[in-house]
């Protein structure tokens, strides 16, 4: 379940990552689209104003502002400034703008070069197919072609002729295009450069008001004080877009570290399969071992309790053996005391009755003992019998134990080596089950690090797409308030790659070399 969750989690994040990249490209998209314009890349900036050519309306100007009262020549001073900060803002970027203007004449001039090319290439080829009719009329004439054929090759060749002429022609009108448009380009650049190295006439004022002086000062403060700002403004707007390439270059160095995350991820989930299925081999290969011990253990209880019948029986044989043993030695004893009686009744019988013809006989026994011997005699051999059957059944009786102790020490054998294998293979069980199990360890500790690393990615993420959108509302804002700044008509232009700023110590300087002229040109109006 928690690895489903984590391939979920990775789904989900690769769907963010998704969507945040097409984001961001649509971002540059239409970066490129707001800024994307006239030679490339817009420059940020108004257009050339129509009031610097006109010299004659500024002296008239300046006549009839000579004579007008000091509210008026206040407004038209203000004016001027406002004026004097566009050509100022228009300076600002001459290197720029002269720079992309002979980027583009060079590209012309290329196309130029190209197009000449071109044209003596198609002038070849005229010449070529001259050649080429030529020898088809002479062919012709050598195959005797009827007028037919040759008709109609003059008409192929006619209609060649008259494609390239068309294509001769609107390159011809191309060139002049470009021609009078590189005579524009350059009829501009000399304008801006006259623009550049000309100085604003001064204003003639009256040296009858101080506060009109004062107030000329504190305008051109303000007005030195706005160019910095936009100055300023400007860096930052370059440091905002520097943090934006930034930014970007971090979050594709991110995507792509995150599609290795997630490669990574998918090896580690596949290894994590393949572990498992090992896990569950051995796992029925333990459950088998284990059915086995089992089983080995049910016949071992079988053969212990075969064991002890046995015994028993040996056990009761044993007592009966016993028993018969004991009951022959009372006989044999009962034997030899009847034995002896009947020993010392005939010696004393053969002592008192001597025989007949004079000669004694010892050896003669008395009928009543006779009896008696011969019945012992039947009851000790039916006794021989029986102890010789009970030896009998003893013997294979023991033969038989002996048998069953050799299965029994055959059978403890099998057991031992069975539990030997059995404690062996469970040992390697164990082994491999511990080696799996370090394994899990292992890349559930991976897998953890892993989505820690897949989360500090998303919060990374998540912070890059925070920190894009305020970039992009500041972009938003500082070039809302250029274009506040700049004039409503003029088209918006964006700046170039690279461009030495200026500092604010030459703002600095332009503010005090402003209020030194004016004070130049008060002390000398006070002396005229």
């Amino acid at each position: 379940m928690q690895l489903d969750q984590q391939l979920e989690e990775y789904e989900k994040l690769g769907e963010k990552c998704a969507t945040l990249e097409a984001r961001i490209k649509e971002m540059a998209h239409n970066d490129r689209r707001y800024t994307g314009g006239m030679l490339g890349s817009r420059l940020i900036g108004p257009t050339l104003p129509p009031w610097i050519a006109d010299e004659k309306k500024l002296e008239n100007d300046l006549e009839r502002l000579s004579k007008t009262d000091p509210a008026t020549l206040r407004a038209k001073v203000m004016e001027l400034e406002s004026q004097v900060n566009e050509l100022n803002h228009l300076l600002t970027y001459r290197e720029d703008v002269i720079l992309r203007i002979h980027e583009e004449i060079s590209k012309k001039a290329s196309k130029l070069e190209a197009a000449d090319v071109e044209r003596s290439s198609l002038t070849a080829q005229i010449s070529i197919l001259k050649r080429e009719l030529a020898t088809a009329r002479e062919d012709l004439a050598r195959r005797g072609v009827g007028p037919l054929e040759l008709d109609a090759e003059i008409e192929r060749l006619r209609s060649k002729r008259d494609r390239e002429y068309q294509r001769r022609k609107r390159t011809e009108a191309d060139l002049e295009a470009m021609e009078k448009e590189n005579q524009e380009l350059k009829q501009r650049i000399k304008r801006l450069e006259e623009a550049a190295i000309a100085t604003p006439p001064k204003p003639v004022i009256p040296q009858s008001d101080p506060s009109d002086r004062n107030k000329i000062v504190e305008l051109q403060g303000a007005v030195n004080q706005l160019r910095m700002d936009n100055e300023a403004k400007r860096s930052e707007l370059f440091d905002l877009r520097s943090r934006f390439d930034a930014k970007s270059a971090q979050v594709d160095k991110m995507s792509a570290e995150f599609k290795t995350k997630e490669r990574l991820c998918v090896e580690l989930t596949n290894q994590l399969a393949a572990i498992r299925g090992q896990l569950e081999g051995t796992t029925k290969e333990l459950e088998s071992v284990r059915c086995r011990a089992v089983r080995g253990g049910a016949e071992v209880e079988r053969w212990n309790s075969d064991l002890i019948s046995l015994q028993t029986t040996n056990k009761f044989l044993s007592s009966q053996l016993n028993d018969s043993r004991n009951k022959m030695i009372s006989k044999d004893r009962l034997i030899a005391e009847l034995t002896k009686r009947c020993e010392e009744i005939l010696r004393s019988h053969s002592t008192e009755e001597p025989c007949e013809n004079g000669i004694t006989d010892e050896k003669a026994p008395c009928p009543h003992c006779q009896n008696r011997s011969s019945t012992e005699d039947k009851q000790q051999s039916t006794d021989l019998d029986i102890v010789a059957e009970l030896e009998t059944k003893l013997s294979s009786l023991e033969e038989r134990c002996k048998n069953l102790m050799e299965e029994a020490a055959r059978s403890k054998e099998e057991k031992e080596n069975v539990k030997s294998q059995l404690e062996a293979e469970l040992a390697n069980a164990q082994q491999c089950v511990q080696q799996l199990s370090d394994e899990v360890t292992r890349e559930r500790e991976v897998a953890c690090d892993s989505t820690s690393r897949v989360q500090e990615l998303t919060a990374q993420i998540n912070q890059l797409e925070t920190d894009l959108s305020q970039t992009r509302m500041q972009l938003l804002e500082a070039q809302s308030d250029h274009q506040k700044e700049n004039d409503v008509n003029s088209t918006a232009i964006s700046p170039p790659a690279k461009r030495t700023r200026r500092s604010t110590n030459a703002a600095v300087n332009n503010v005090k070399a402003n209020a030194k002229n004016n004070q130049d040109h008060s002390s000398g109006g006070g002396r005229h």
